[in-house]
């Protein structure tokens, strides 16, 4: 590998009989990124660490090295994915070493490191989705590192680059996974500004799609739901979600009924305790009968305090909230408001219970429902569409 790898790297003739300067320069890189890639784990992790000057300069060196590689050896796809996975694998060992990278991008010499990744991030259409996941960690923890300031309009583009990404229907044709993509969006949405943007810029749909589609998956169900948790602590995200608080409840349910591992209960839990200030998500959530999976909840031993703590307040909560309304009722008490929302009295089962109640008052609530198709919003006019063919 290191014979493979300094042929690669041999500069023309030309350039070495031009500028012994630059030939010295380059054969320091060589030796810098030679002898660190040669390191086993525990000589690797002495060199990173010490404090020694002159072997900080090694450090600095050498990291500056593998950052120029990455930067003008773009076409050799296996040489950068391997220099980029030991980036990464350095910092995932130990966090504080990002300071190597933001080091050189405060530095003297002004390297744009933010520029590199974002560049390599966008650009490099031949590597593959390991590669950008990996890549898109790395510019994620760059870009919010308190190190670096003024990065708020690069976040801005790299979020936008990652919304646009989730177009396509087809996972295997994005750039990046949906694993890469929630663990990026888990560090951009740390940034108050960024999340207030995110919201903004409609990213919530985004993100209730996603959760939607890989349910499944516990690792991205659980990014995915710390991203959603972030947003519920901004007021401009009220408007999402008691817009669509049928839909999100009903995923959250379903997320809470598939997985019931305490990392993924505990921010399900988190969230709906910060979304319990609003009356309508806790009317909402009754009408999703969240009370029936709370007191399954309750009675699991969970071996985390804090989850039994958030159950009890969510009880509380529910419990005091709780009014005796039966399907027609709460039907009713949508006609009145004039807003319909899909939800459990809105469904087969519904209907075929309480069909003849709307003939009362000479078919009252029917001629209720036909007047929301003239003034209604869209889901209000599509729910009394659907209510209509029931009926009929």
């Amino acid at each position: 590998f290191f014979f493979f790898f300094l042929m690669i790297r041999r500069p023309p003739r030309s350039t070495q009989s031009r500028s012994s300067a630059a030939s010295d320069v380059y054969k320091r890189q060589v030796e810098n990124v030679t002898k660190f890639i040669g390191m086993d784990l525990e000589e690797e992790r002495k060199f990173l660490s010490s404090k020694d000057r002159s072997k900080r300069k090694e450090v600095e060196a050498c990291i500056k090295s593998i950052c120029d590689i990455i930067r003008n050896i773009v076409s050799d796809v296996k040489l950068v994915k391997y220099f980029i996975l030991l980036l990464d694998g350095m910092i995932e060992d130990d966090k504080d070493r990002l300071s190597l990278l933001t080091g050189l991008q405060k530095g003297k010499d002004k390297e744009d490191i933010v520029d590199l990744f974002m560049r390599y991030f966008v650009g490099a259409s031949n590597a593959d989705q390991g590669t950008k996941d990996v890549v898109a960690n790395i510019l994620a923890k760059l870009l919010t590192s308190k190190d670096l300031k003024g990065m708020e309009d690069k976040m801005k583009e790299f979020l936008n680059y990652l919304l646009s990404m989730q177009a396509s229907d087809n996972s295997a044709e994005r750039p990046i996974t949906s694993l890469g993509f929630s663990v990026a969006l888990m560090h951009l949405l740390k940034v108050g500004e960024i999340a207030l943007y995110f919201i903004k810029s409609e990213g919530l749909t985004t993100l209730n799609e996603l959760l939607l589609k890989e349910k499944e998956d516990k690792q991205i169900c659980y990014n995915l739901l710390v991203s959603f948790w972030i947003t519920t602590f901004k007021p401009h995200a009220q408007r999402f979600f008691e817009t669509r608080q049928n839909e999100f409840i009903e995923n959250m349910i379903k997320v809470l009924q598939l997985h019931g591992n305490e990392k993924i209960v505990r921010v399900i839990l988190y969230i709906f305790k910060n979304l319990s200030g609003s009356d309508k998500m806790v009317e909402y959530m009754l009408d999703f009968n969240l009370d029936k999976e709370v007191y399954k909840l309750t009675n699991r031993g969970w071996t985390d305090p804090e989850i039994r703590k958030n159950l009890e307040d969510l009880e509380k909560v529910l419990s005091e909230n709780y009014k005796v309304l039966n399907s027609y009722e709460k039907f009713k008490k949508q006609l009145s408001l004039g807003i319909l929302k899909w939800g459990p009295v809105h469904n087969d089962t519904f209907w075929s219970e309480h069909f003849l109640l709307c003939e009362e008052n000479k078919f009252e609530p029917i001629q209720d429902l036909v007047n929301l198709l003239s003034v209604g919003d869209d889901t209000t006019k599509a729910v009394a569409c659907y209510d209509l063919g029931q009926f009929a």
